[in-house]
């Protein structure tokens, strides 16, 4: 049997910037070259770096805000049916 001879693959890279530009422009390259499975992980939040990756919005606090709505509805309504029945 013949080995034929294959380049290993690439799972991953990583890299240290001295300034915050310089992350948001590779993070900008990065995006403009195709990547869409990245992250970028700083000490400290970094204005404009969701944007240069390309990230949407995060829905989360909206569905907790929309579940908590309910959950207060549901526990008013709760209260309000408990008075009306030891009350009657």
């Amino acid at each position: 049997m013949a080995h034929v001879a294959t380049e290993p693959k690439l799972y991953g890279l990583m890299a240290e910037f001295e300034t915050p530009d310089q992350l948001l422009e590779a993070a900008r390259r990065t995006r403009d070259a195709g990547y869409k499975k990245f992250d970028c992980y700083t000490p400290f939040p970094i204005h404009g770096l969701t944007a240069a990756m390309g990230v949407k919005e995060a829905k989360v606090p909206w569905t907790y805000s929309r579940w908590g709505c309910w959950a207060q509805s549901a526990r008013s309504a709760c209260r309000c049916g408990q008075a009306w029945w030891t009350t009657r």
